[in-house]
């Protein structure tokens, strides 16, 4: 004999309190419609099963299948992008000056969907940057610890460039041009960089004394006394950044070779601030 045990919560629902403001009447309007569509959709879904043989209704158009003539018409990939690369650019308003050709178009209303859409484009690639810096940082806390015992916080003048990685002779060394940049020099140095022997193209450059500008396939890098240097001198004056980079490349204007762009032209100020400001953080 089943027992007649009532349990709450399981075979006995207490009562519903009694709706008593107009959102818990709308709130209970639902939750009987709901239950009506689930009871609907229950019974029909019974009776399919229990009437196999019974008509059957259409599902919907067909979607046009792919014309096998076609298959082997397959169009040609193109070459994957790297995922690493940010356009740094979009950390920084660009000033007019670095388009002159564009000084005589018409002003054009902002949208405020297309600015909407920009700036979720900003905070993104902003978000995935910094947290390719925060796995950076971890990479390279141990060298840094190291090296700066070393050089007496990169003040030796003998052994603060030293480059302290072994030569390396793996199948996945490659060379790449990075700009060095110095307190007293600025020059394009072809480095020599691998996935096995390295943890990371940083954690690389760190070991010569330089700190990259970028988490990945960095193409500047700046000297950590060059950072010390500029730290002291923020700590004590509040020098800004940007005018701090200016009068650096006023100083190394005189006796280095201007770096130019991938694209073979001048840099402007405004790039050299923007990498430098990441290995300031």
């Amino acid at each position: 004999m089943p027992s007649q045990r009532l349990i709450r919560g399981l075979n006995h629902r207490p009562k519903q309190p009694k709706a008593s403001t107009p959102l818990q009447r709308q709130l209970e309007l639902s939750r009987i419609r709901d239950l009506a569509h689930a009871e609907a959709s229950d019974a029909a879904i019974s009776q399919g099963l229990n009437n196999p043989g019974g008509p059957h209704q259409p599902i919907g158009a067909v979607p046009d299948l792919p014309d096998p003539r076609n298959e082997n018409m397959i169009p040609e990939e193109e070459p994957p992008k790297d995922e690493d690369e940010i356009d740094m650019n979009r950390f920084m308003p660009m000033p007019h000056e670095e388009f002159p050709e564009h000084h005589d178009l018409p002003e054009v209303p902002n949208d405020p969907i297309l600015a909407g859409l920009r700036r979720q484009l900003h905070l993104a690639d902003r978000l995935a940057n910094e947290n390719r810096w925060s796995w950076q940082y971890a990479i390279m806390l141990p060298t840094f610890l190291r090296r700066r015992l070393q050089t007496s916080n990169w003040g030796n003048q003998v052994n603060w460039n030293e480059d302290v990685r072994t030569p390396c002779t793996c199948s996945l060394r490659t060379e790449r041009n990075v700009d060095l940049v110095d307190i007293l020099s600025r020059r394009r140095v072809k480095i020599s960089f691998c996935r096995n022997c390295d943890l990371s193209d940083p954690q690389r450059l760190l070991q010569m004394g330089y700190l990259a500008a970028s988490p990945s396939r960095p193409r500047t890098a700046f000297s950590v006394r060059l950072m010390v240097h500029h730290y002291s001198q923020w700590i004590r004056f509040a020098i800004p950044t940007e005018g701090y980079c200016q009068a650096l490349d006023d100083v190394l204007n005189n006796n280095s070779p201007e770096i130019l762009t991938p694209k073979g032209h001048v840099r402007k100020n405004l790039s050299m601030l923007n990498s430098f400001e990441k290995p300031c953080d």
